[in-house]
């Protein structure tokens, strides 16, 4: 019973600390609820502690549902025009379209499970459009900022835990954390050996893919502040890139490279280029040796590919192969239903006949669900954010959150376009969730954002390299702020 109490009386000490700071409940929760969500609900299953009911899907809805009451209480019922809308419109459409062809279609008796599994794939989309729609500030862009942090650094505490109850370690762990490390040794192939922090019945690769953004958004920071938040901003980067590599995940590494290269080329600097290089070679360097490296290396090995990485090979020659029979695809989900009546060799002893294939891509993913259209609409939403923030995030102030923040969703989508080769991580909700909030933020920014009233200055001593001047001379007339924006400013 004091538990239970305990737990209402924090919950009900947040919601008025929201309530009496005017923050928006969504900007604040959705990232530690996607994050956390799924560490109570394997709790729960494995050990049979409260919370098994809970899901990333449930938190989004009592979130967004929270979200809409407070504004509908404060009688806020102010909404924005959602830029970029013409390049990710057609593809929201197709998704819908692939649902409407699988329902009525070759899956009509699959009717249910597949409207249920679109609910999960519609709700981060509805964060997306919520965040998007709604009128933004450097006020609430900064809370972002900071719950991201936040999060990651949860998520790096609760890692290192993990990690010394792994290495034997854990005579200053929480017994909680304790059982449910070993619980994971025994329920999963990686549990012994590879961080996957709370991300139990995911697995370490999505730990990987779901810190790539708020790393992004650190690493600019780092550079765009001084002092003691450079410091802090610093410390969040390293701990994000230590979990990602100690995650094993090698997409999320490619991700993080793609990050790493792309983030001073959007600051067009030389000097922040050359930086980041120099980082690498270090890191590479010192981790070759390790079994960490030679994890990378073992993609391709005495003339072999891993047995991973050659199964993941055979599962896209099989959807290829489907292809000329399916010009549109599967239908929504549609390949993980179309799997079961096929045999591919994958050299997976987890999989058998009859189950599921995953496809271990996104792109591929959308190339069995929805034909060719989804590759290429994928492609129009990836390329359309990137180009789209990083432009606005040239017309902004380069000390301000809004540039700090369009910079980085700009490189860190990018490098969530390498991680969509690995995995099909708009599939998960936990990642999902993560892409759409960082997107609909960044949407908001760019449209609500002014210019750089008091010129683009110059951060001294950023590694990253400045924002280059002259970009507000190009800056086109400026959007109509509302008076109820200006209050936030």
């Amino acid at each position: 019973m004091i538990p239970y109490l305990v737990a209402f009386l924090a919950v009900a000490a947040l919601l008025a600390w929201l309530w009496n700071a005017n923050r928006d409940p969504a900007i604040c929760l959705v990232p530690p609820a996607l994050a956390f969500s799924p560490l109570v609900r394997y709790a729960g299953e494995a050990l049979g502690w409260p919370g098994a009911w809970l899901s990333a899907r449930k938190a989004l809805v009592f979130v967004l549902g929270l979200s809409l009451a407070f504004r509908f209480l404060k009688a806020d019922y102010t909404w924005r025009r959602i830029p970029g809308m013409a390049v990710i419109a057609p593809y929201l459409c197709l998704v819908l379209l692939s649902v409407l062809w699988s329902v009525l279609g070759p899956y009509n008796a699959d009717a249910p499970a597949i409207l249920d599994e679109f609910v999960d794939w519609a709700l981060p989309v509805a964060l997306f459009l919520y965040f998007a729609a709604s009128p933004t500030s450097e006020r609430t862009i900064a809370s972002a900022e900071r719950v991201m942090a936040f999060t990651v650094f949860t998520v790096a505490a609760y890692c290192a835990l993990q990690l010394l109850v792994l290495i034997g370690h854990d005579s200053v762990v929480p017994n909680s954390v304790i059982e449910l490390t070993h619980e994971g040794e025994k329920d999963f192939w990686w549990g012994s050996f590879r961080l996957y922090g709370p991300f139990a019945s995911l697995g370490p690769n999505a730990l990987g893919v779901f810190l790539l953004l708020p790393v992004a958004h650190a690493m600019i920071r780092c550079a765009d502040t001084s002092g003691a938040a450079r410091l802090g901003w610093a410390f969040v980067s390293l701990i994000a890139i230590a979990v990602i590599v100690g995650s094993y995940s090698r997409g999320a590494e490619l991700g993080l490279l793609g990050i790493g290269l792309t983030l001073p080329l959007v600051r067009q600097s030389i000097r922040g280029f050359g930086f980041v290089a120099l980082v690498l070679v270090g890191m590479v360097t010192l981790l070759g040796g390790t079994a960490i490296g030679q994890h990378v290396r073992a993609i391709y090995s005495a003339g072999q590919l891993d047995p991973d990485v050659a199964g993941r090979l055979a599962i896209w020659r099989e959807i290829l192969s489907e292809l000329p029979d399916h010009l549109l695809g599967f239908g929504f989900d549609g390949w993980s239903r179309a799997s079961q009546h096929l045999i591919v060799v994958t050299g997976d002893p987890l999989i058998h006949v009859g189950a599921p294939f995953p496809a271990d891509s996104q792109w591929i993913r959308e190339l069995a669900d929805r034909g060719m259209p989804g590759i290429l609409l994928l492609a129009v939403i990836m390329a359309g954010l990137i180009a789209l923030v990083i432009r606005r995030a040239r017309h902004q102030q380069a000390s301000s959150h809004s540039h700090s923040f369009l910079t980085a969703a700009g490189a860190g989508l990018v490098g969530w376009s390498f991680t969509l080769f690995s995995g099909d991580n708009l599939a998960l909700t936990v990642l999902a969730g993560m892409f759409w909030y960082v997107a609909g933020i960044a949407l908001a920014a760019a449209r609500d954002s002014s210019g750089s009233s008091g010129g683009v200055q110059r951060m001294s001593g950023s590694p990253l390299g400045p924002a280059q001047p002259g970009a507000v001379d190009r800056v086109a007339p400026q959007l109509h702020i509302s008076p109820a924006i200006e209050e936030h400013r």
